[in-house]
């Protein structure tokens, strides 16, 4: 039976330009994580960070009595 080693491949040092693409490919999918028009949830539980705060939904003076379980 023979036994192969397994070769890792050489890491070679990344390119300063390379790295600028990177970077400014990942913009784009920051920018995506803006305010939601009032009552649209655009993704589950409200936003990206699963927070599932809107702002109508706030308890104050005025709503209190409406409140159910």
């Amino acid at each position: 039976m023979q036994h192969h080693r397994m070769l890792a491949p050489a890491l070679l040092p990344a390119h300063p330009l390379m790295l600028a693409a990177a970077y400014l490919l990942a913009l784009p999918a920051g920018a995506q994580e803006r305010q939601n028009p009032p009552g649209e949830w655009r993704s589950q539980s409200a936003d990206a960070g699963g927070t599932r705060v809107y702002p109508d939904d706030q308890i104050n003076g005025g709503n209190f009595g409406e409140l159910e379980v």
